[in-house]
Formats: structure tokens, sequence, C-alpha cells
């Protein structure tokens, strides 16, 4: 049975696209059988596997595109059948469309920014998953901090992060992990790249940063 994760934000701009990708991918070359689903109008992550699969001059992995809310729950469960991994960007705002995914996801990751206007966003998204643990009791919510300030002496990322964990204590669990903000993710986007692909005169610390994402997803069974 495949597992469905779903990345997704009431609030845009706060990476979710991005994560969405990245995550694909780690399934990927982890040889799960995936597929990247993009319910978002926008179709930034078709996008993206367009210019990569350009650069590559091959198909890496399924990318498929569904924005049209009615029947979306259904057509989710029935894509997932052939895949192990279905990893879903949805959102930007909350929708008929994002409420569907929401019933047929599994997991649910909602990036957020350590900003005062991501934050207070928050509780619209995690009002939705509690809609939809009506109908999908199973439904697993975690709210990952993105574009985290990469100054090492710098703690608005802890303590938005403390924060958050109090004020949704039973509604989503605040992961350990934080992704900073750094080039490299730029970089990635602009060049159909992994983050691990990004090249780097050293260690890459938003490919490290990453890595340490997927061992905790790992850890917490959510792949």
């Amino acid at each position: 049975m495949a597992k469905i994760i779903a990345v997704a934000n009431s609030k845009g701009g706060v990476g979710k696209t991005t994560i969405c990708r990245n995550i694909a991918l780690a399934c990927h070359i982890n040889k799960e059988k995936t597929l990247a689903l993009d319910c978002d109008p926008q179709k930034s992550l078709e996008k993206f596997f367009c210019t990569r699969a350009e650069r590559l001059d091959a198909i890496e992995l399924d990318c498929d595109v569904k924005t049209e809310a009615t029947g979306l729950k259904r057509d989710i469960l029935h894509r997932s059948e052939k895949f192990n991994r279905v990893i879903i960007d949805v959102g930007g705002r909350d929708s008929v469309a994002m409420r569907q995914v929401l019933m047929a996801a599994g997991v649910v990751i909602i990036p957020t920014t350590t900003g005062q206007e991501s934050t207070d966003a928050l509780e619209q998204m995690i009002n939705a998953v509690e809609d939809a643990r009506g109908v999908n009791e199973d439904l697993q919510a975690y709210i990952l901090i993105n574009m985290a300030p990469s100054d090492p002496h710098d703690t608005t990322a802890n303590i938005t992060a403390e924060g958050l964990a109090t004020l949704y204590e039973n509604r989503a669990v605040v992961l350990d992990t934080r992704l900073k903000h750094r080039k490299a993710w730029l970089q990635s986007g602009y060049d159909g790249l992994a983050i691990w692909e990004v090249p780097s005169k050293g260690e890459s610390k938003a490919a490290g940063e990453f890595e340490n994402l997927i061992k905790e997803f790992v850890k917490k069974e959510i792949l």
C-alpha cells in the first residue's frame, strides 16, 4: 500500500514545492516507485520536472498534474495503487482541492517560515487538517520550519518551534529538523537539480540539512 504524503499550506511562499520535489527525488533514489502529483494550479512541480527531464534527456519519475478538485480524493487513491510513494504538492490557499488531498493523504507536511505572517496563518491550515480528520482520522500532521535564519547564533527558529509545539500540541508535531535559507535552494530550482546535486566547493550545508530531514522522516515512519 502506497504512502501518500502531501506537502501543503494554505499560505503561499513557504517553500512547499521545493520541499515536495526533493522528497519525491529522495524516494526515487531510494528505489521506491514514486509518483509526484501536482495539485497546485501554478503547476510549479510539473515545471520543475519538465526542466529536469530536458536536462537529463530522460523522464526520471512520473509527475502528473491534477488541479481539478472534483473527484480528487478518489483519483489520488486510484493512482496510488501503482506506486509505493505518492508525494503531492498542493495549497497556497485554502481550497476544495487542498481539502480533498488531505482526505486522501496519510501524512501532511506543513512548511512554515519563522515570520509572523506565516506562523499566524498556520491556524487556518491546522483547522483544515482537523476538518479532514473527520473523514480521514489517521491523518498525521507535521510542521516543518523552512527558510530559517542561517546564522548559527540566531535562535529565532528554536523559539518559533517551541511556541508552535505548545500551541498545536496534540494537533500537529513540529519536526526537529529545520531547513535554513540558503542560495543552493534557489539554484536547484533554476537548474532542475535535487538539492544534493547542486555544485558546492565543500560540503553542502543545504544538502546536509535535507538529509537530516529525510532521516527524521524515516525514524518517524513518515517515509
